[in-house]
């Protein structure tokens, strides 16, 4: 298990680190674009359509297993800051069996999606020139994927008493 949560980290590592130069690209590009609109009266063609179908897609699902990585995702305790510690640990575990399911079921639709999108080779056209977009589809069941696969690992290392670090506060 824990070569498999070894794995997990390096891929997650990876993903976020790719998700940082999407970020770094998307302001070049808007900065680039903003630029040449008010510098030169000459825009950047397509750049709406660069970050909306592809720098942003990144920036948000490439980086969801490392922060589940981290256990900080969004955690509201009101209801479990006076349980035990042990129906909080078991609790904590269901929960993050319950999540893996659905970020599974998640994954297995939006891949599904982007299959068919990838089948029918979809993509936008700008002013000038068309950009395929079918291929940023992959992006959202690869984050939501290794998410579910890291949550799935954390569940049940917990379950089986060991511990996998408590979320972030």
């Amino acid at each position: 298990m824990d070569t498999l949560r070894d794995m997990l980290e390096k891929a997650a590592r990876m993903l976020v680190r790719l998700g940082c130069v999407l970020v770094g690209l998307m302001a070049l590009h808007v900065v680039l674009d903003v630029g040449g609109r008010y510098i030169f009266n000459a825009p950047l063609p397509g750049t709406v359509e660069m970050v909306s179908h592809y720098y942003m897609v990144g920036v948000i699902f490439l980086p969801l297993a490392y922060v589940q990585s981290r256990r900080g995702h969004f955690v509201a305790e009101i209801f479990t800051q006076r349980m035990p510690p042990l129906v909080v640990a078991v609790l904590e575990a269901v929960v993050t069996l319950v999540t893996a399911l659905l970020l599974a079921f998640l994954a297995w639709r939006t891949a599904a999606y982007a299959l068919e999108f990838t089948q029918a080779r979809e993509s936008v056209q700008t002013a000038y020139f068309t950009i395929p977009t079918w291929p940023s589809r992959w992006l959202v069941p690869l984050g939501l994927g290794l998410m579910a696969l890291y949550a799935l690992v954390q569940a049940l290392l917990a379950l089986a008493g060991r511990t996998t670090g408590g979320p972030a506060r």
